[in-house]
Order: structure tokens, then sequence, then C-alpha cells
């Protein structure tokens, strides 16, 4: 589906009907209407053709699962020092 290329402004016409609209172009006499499904039909006709490389996959995934584990260890030592109650707190200065 070829359109416009102008931002589409969704907007609920008669009722229920979602649909999107297209500002008309200089000289046009109106405006573009797409109805929802269209919208969606084409958005998923385009997401299932994006491919992503495996190596791109790993790049990703594995700082992610590393900054995971560290945020999991720091999250648990917390834990612990809570649970060990005020004997394990740093002491405040008195004022």
């Amino acid at each position: 589906m070829r359109l416009c290329g102008f931002a589409l402004v969704g907007e609920i016409k008669k009722g229920s009907t979602f649909t999107s609209i297209a500002p008309a172009p200089v000289g046009s006499a109106r405006s573009l209407t797409i109805r929802q499904e269209t919208l969606e039909e084409a958005y998923s006709a385009m997401l299932r053709r994006i491919s992503i490389d495996e190596a791109i996959v790993t790049w990703i995934s594995t700082p992610l699962r590393e900054s995971h584990t560290d945020q999991k260890r720091f999250r648990d030592e917390a834990i612990a020092k809570l649970q060990a109650g005020p004997s394990a707190a740093p002491e405040t200065p008195e004022v």
C-alpha cells in the first residue's frame, strides 16, 4: 500500500469505527481515509518481512542478560543486608 507520505491521524467516525486520516495534499479536494483494519493488515505484513540476523540478536541479548544478572545480584545483596537486621546496617553518627 502506497500512501501520500503524510502523517496519519486517528479519528473515530460513525460511532466506533476507528480510521486514520492523512491530510489532503495541496490542491486536493479531500483527505485520504483508511480503515483501521486495513492499516493493521499492512503493518502486519511489513513486520512479518523483518528478519534479524542471529549475530545481531546475540550482540543485543548478551549485554542485556549480563545487565540482568548484575541487577539481580545487587538486589539479592540488598535484600540479604536488610534481612540481617540492624546489626548489619552502617552506623549513623549522632548529632
